[in-house]
C-alpha cells in the first residue's frame, strides 16, 4: 500500500539484520511500513516475528496492550477504511466519510479538529493550501489556533474542489440546516466524529485496542518517525506541545512544513464497493437469501 524508493539507509538496516550479533539491532530500528510485507505474506505490524530472523520480536499491539486507546492502525486496517472513503456513497454520508479519514491519515489530526472545519478554514498561505485548526470552529484540546499544509494526495483526489462548494463559516462534513440544536451539549462535529467511529467499527474495523477515530493520529505519529519527518515539525503539525521551551518560540514556515508533509509515502488505494444506500442493502438481501 505504501509506495517507497528504496534508499541506503534500507541497505544498512538489511546489513544490521544479517550480521550477528548485530542483527540484534533490527529490534530497535524502525521499518518502513510494508518493508517487511515485501518478503513475507505477513504484516510486519501483526505477525510475531519479523524480517530479522532468528530473533524473537514482540509485536507492535503486544507492546502497546498496557495502554488500550494506544495503538495505531495498521497497513491492513488503514486500507480497508481509505478504500471504504473512497466507494460510492449516500449524498448524507459521502463529505464526512470521503473525507475525514483521508485528513485524518496525513494531518495527524483529532478528528473532532477535521469534522469541525468550514469552508473559511481552507487557506492559501504564500501559494500553499492548507487548513486552519482553531477554536473558533470548535474545541480544540491545546486552545491554540494551527495551520496544517495539505499532502499534495488530498489535492490530487480534489479536496480543493470539494471544499470550494461552501462559503464562509459554512461546515465542510454536516448541513446547518439539518442541526437539531445549535446549541445542543454535543455539537454536531463531535456526533459526526462518533458516526464516524460507528462506520469504521462496521467495516471490520474490531481490534479494542486501536481507536477507530485516534488510531489515524497515532498512525501519522509512526510513519512520520519512520519516514524522519523533523520532530518539531511533526509535533507542530499535530499540536502537541513542543519538547522545550525554545521550541515554542516563533512558527514553522510553510515551505518548511511542506517539505516535511512530502516525506509522508502516498497512499495508494482503489475505491472500494458501496457499503450504504437501498442498492447496498438489496445486494446484502440477495446474499443473505442465497446463502440461506
Amino acid at each position: 500500500m505504501l509506495s517507497y524508493r528504496k534508499t541506503s539507509l534500507d541497505n544498512v538496516i538489511e546489513g544490521l539484520a544479517g550480521a550477528s550479533p548485530l542483527g540484534l539491532l533490527g529490534r530497535l530500528l524502525p521499518v518502513r511500513p510494508g518493508h517487511c510485507a515485501r518478503r513475507s505474506s505477513t504484516s510486519i505490524h501483526r505477525s510475531s516475528g519479523s524480517c530479522y530472523q532468528g530473533f524473537e520480536s514482540l509485536p507492535l499491539r503486544q507492546q502497546a496492550r498496557e495502554n488500550p486507546e494506544n495503538s495505531s492502525f495498521i497497513d491492513e486496517e488503514a486500507t480497508i477504511i481509505l478504500s471504504a472513503a473512497r466507494a460510492p456513497m449516500s449524498a448524507e454520508n459521502a463529505a464526512a466519510r470521503r473525507w475525514v479519514p483521508w485528513l485524518c491519515c496525513y494531518s495527524g489530526a483529532r478528528v473532532n479538529e477535521i469534522t469541525q472545519l468550514r469552508a473559511s478554514d481552507v487557506k492559501l498561505i504564500d501559494g500553499i493550501p492548507c487548513i486552519r485548526i482553531t477554536p473558533e470552529a470548535g474545541t480544540v484540546k491545546t486552545s491554540r489556533e494551527r495551520t496544517v499544509l495539505l499532502h499534495p494526495h488530498l489535492l490530487e483526489q480534489g479536496f480543493l474542489a470539494f471544499a470550494r462548494k461552501k462559503r464562509g463559516n459554512a461546515p465542510l462534513f454536516y448541513s446547518l440546516e439539518r442541526q437539531r440544536k445549535v446549541d445542543r451539549k454535543n455539537p454536531t462535529y463531535a456526533s459526526v466524529g462518533n458516526k464516524l467511529a460507528e462506520w469504521v467499527r462496521g467495516l471490520g474495523i474490531k481490534d479494542s485496542t486501536v481507536a477507530p477515530n485516534l488510531g489515524w493520529r497515532h498512525r501519522f505519529k509512526m510513519v512520520a518517525r519512520t519516514v524522519r519527518m523533523d520532530p518539531e515539525v511533526r509535533d507542530a503539525i499535530q499540536g502537541h506541545a513542543p519538547r522545550t521551551e525554545g521550541e515554542d518560540y516563533g512558527e514553522v514556515p510553510p515551505d518548511v512544513m511542506l517539505s516535511e508533509i512530502r516525506k509522508l509515502p502516498k497512499y495508494e488505494v482503489a475505491a472500494g464497493e458501496r457499503r450504504d444506500g437501498r442498492q447496498c442493502d438489496q445486494r446484502k438481501r440477495a446474499e443473505a437469501v442465497a446463502t440461506s
